[in-house]
């Protein structure tokens, strides 16, 4: 009896520490697959560390701890133990997931695709792995193959916020905006609370114009992450689309309080500040830009703009110049710093810049009608018409190209032509009170009098005290012999600008028809004191009677 106590006690011992053994590798399992990442280390090293484990096991446990290593940030051993499950178990896609989904976080999008397209060759419903191709192709740019990867892994798993997120953003990128719209909003229905979704929506609305519902939505994403920057950055973007530019400088205000270093915070916080006029603010935001971003173009630019509007032309120069260095062929650049040269009264060098910006962007109306501009002040006319030919040409819709272009049809004497081209204007924008009467003189010079008493009715109606109207319809009466009514406006006028020479001008012509000699020799004698040149107009206009 005794020995046979003794024989059966090894059995014993071996059944024990079999069930220990089974213990301790479920634990470590238990501990493999834990979600705290250091405890998840310990439990997979365990199991790679003991002896006799099947391939298939070794494989699983360092995908394990690759993943936990990957959440800590330590991401090349992370790569280590992927290639290690990879080796171990080839056709297992987990670890082709795992190591595309750390390539991606390196930046390393080919090498990304490359390891999803492995799990999906291994596993055609992997809506991971085509969720992960998706992202890495949309990060190279690929955008259709990616919302096609997006497609199939909505279709494996349809109510996935973050994919519905991410294909929306895919889809944006392509410029395909309402289809992101509908995604980030489905993405909206299914995690009330996903704040990336909210704030695309909202920055897609505003690129539409839909401010007040980018602002909703916006709005609630700073309400769910009072500290988001992009959110307040763009909720700052909607109020600027607004006009509201107080409010868009308190939003990048806010944004630059989370983000000290963000140099387009600055940026956009000087343009608001610019079209407040403060220029001031606004120069010293365009100047910490270009600190934060030395090469930032877009700032420097910027800045010239907010000197030019200063007044301060040789800084804005200055500016423009800098980023000509920097990007010879930047035709807006040049446009700008000619029209800086044009103010200054520089039109040699002004219609040089033009020259420049037409030379490396020839479709672009801007450079044409401010040379053309500098032509008409040098009173090369002709050239100047050639010109603002071309800016219509290529934007039929330029209201501004048909007004330069009637002055120089004018200054030529080509009246019928500069009626034509108010009318192009007043069809463009209709109620435009100084086209009305600019359009009233030349068809009074015309001789088409009652259309043009017509229009500086209607111009004086918009804008009551009207002086050059009053003058311009005091002409048309002067032609048509309404002389009370001619001198009633010019009185009119003068009483509004006691020095305009066409209205003394004028009321003279009309006293010396009436008889009043005396009167009228004072008046045209004090318009040519102003501008001697009055009287050969009057010829032009066919309304000079000695």
């Amino acid at each position: 009896m005794g020995s046979r106590g003794w024989l059966c006690l090894p059995v014993l011992m071996a059944a024990l520490a079999g069930t220990a053994l089974a213990q301790s590798r479920d634990d470590n399992w238990a501990r493999c697959r834990n979600a705290d990442s250091d405890t998840s280390i310990a439990g997979c090293t365990a199991i790679i560390e003991t002896a006799g484990g099947s391939a298939r096991d070794r494989a699983l446990a360092f995908n394990n701890r690759g993943n936990a290593r990957y959440r800590k940030g330590d991401i090349e051993h992370a790569i280590e133990d992927y290639d290690q499950a990879i080796t171990l178990d080839p056709n297992e896609p987990t670890a082709y997931d795992g190591r595309g989904s750390v390539y991606y976080s390196k930046g390393q999008y080919d090498r990304a695709a490359q390891d999803y397209d492995q799990a999906i060759k291994l596993d055609g419903s992997d809506a991971f792995a085509f969720q992960g191709r998706g992202n890495a192709r949309t990060a190279l740019g690929q955008f259709d193959v990616a919302i096609a990867d997006y497609d199939r892994a909505v279709e494996l798993d349809a109510n996935n916020a973050t994919l519905l997120y991410n294909r929306g953003v895919a889809l944006e990128r392509s410029g395909k905006r309402d289809r992101a719209i509908e995604d980030y909003s489905r993405a909206i229905l299914l995690q009330a609370n996903n704040v990336d979704a909210l704030i695309s929506r909202g920055k897609a609305l505003s690129e539409m114009r839909q401010y007040d519902r980018a602002i909703e939505d916006l709005d609630r994403a700073i309400k769910l992450d009072a500290g988001n920057a992009g959110a307040l950055f763009s909720r700052g973007f909607a109020y600027y689309g607004k006009g509201q530019y107080d409010r868009a400088v308190e939003d990048f205000s806010a944004t630059i309080k989370l983000e000290p270093s963000n140099a387009l915070a600055y940026r956009d916080r000087g343009i608001a500040f610019r079209n407040q006029r403060l220029y001031d603010r606004a120069i010293a935001d365009f100047s910490r830009a270009v600190e934060l971003e030395p090469g930032s173009v877009a700032a420097i630019k910027d800045r010239g703009l907010a000197f030019r509007d200063k007044g301060e032309h040789d800084r804005a120069i200055e500016d423009f110049s800098q980023v000509l260095k920097l990007n010879p062929a930047d035709a807006g650049a040049a446009l700008d710093r000619g029209i800086a040269y044009y103010a200054k009264g520089d039109y040699d060098r002004a219609i040089e810049d033009f020259d420049r910006s037409i030379k490396a962007a020839p479709d672009q109306a801007p450079a044409f009608y401010n040379r053309g501009n500098a032509y008409l002040v040098k009173g090369d006319y002709e050239r100047a018409i050639s010109d603002y030919d071309q800016s219509i040409k290529l934007n039929p819709a330029f209201a501004d190209a048909y007004a330069t272009r009637a002055n120089a049809h004018r200054a030529l004497g080509q009246y019928d032509r500069s009626v034509s081209d108010w009318d192009q204007v007043l069809h463009l924008k209709p109620g435009d009170a100084e086209a009305l009467t600019d359009r009233c003189r030349d068809r009074a010079i015309v001789g088409r009098l009652p259309e043009a008493v017509a229009d500086c009715n209607e111009s004086l109606r918009l804008t009551p005290g009207n002086a050059k109207a009053l003058d311009s319809r005091g002409l048309a009466y002067l032609k048509m012999r309404r002389l009370d009514l001619a001198i009633a406006d010019y009185d009119a006028a003068l009483k509004l600008s006691p020095e305009l020479a066409s209205a003394l001008y004028g009321r003279g012509e009309a006293k010396r028809i009436k008889g009043d000699a005396a009167g009228a020799d004072r008046d045209v004698l004090a318009a040519k004191r102003i501008d001697p040149g009055i009287s050969d107009d009057f010829a032009r206009f066919g309304a000079r009677e000695f």
